[in-house]
């Protein structure tokens, strides 16, 4: 109910849990399931678009590290998202695809 009052979008910011960047980007799989589970479907059923991977973690110590690409990536979607907000509908274009 709150992010229905606020009316804005809930944007999914998604750090690796399960698996390192590197561990990330070669596997044939992607996003271990359980962190799909916990981080992309439960938020996207909240509302949450855009799932983006924002951290890795670090194989040695296994702490969350950011990825400046990827926050930058999720910084300007955000921006975009906003910017969307003020325009007049007539102004938005809109594809749907299937």
């Amino acid at each position: 109910q709150i992010l229905k009052k606020l009316d804005v979008p809930y944007m999914c910011a998604v750090p690796l849990v399960f698996q390192s960047f590197e561990e990330w980007q070669s596997s044939e799989l992607g996003l271990h399931p359980i962190q799909v589970a916990l981080q992309v479907s439960l938020p996207e059923i909240d509302g949450a678009i855009e799932p983006i991977i924002y951290a890795g973690r670090e194989g040695a110590t296994g702490r969350s590290v950011p990825l400046a690409d990827r926050v930058n990536l999720l910084a300007d979607r955000g921006m975009k998202w906003a910017t969307l907000k003020r325009k007049e509908n007539q102004e938005k274009k809109i594809a749907i695809t299937i």
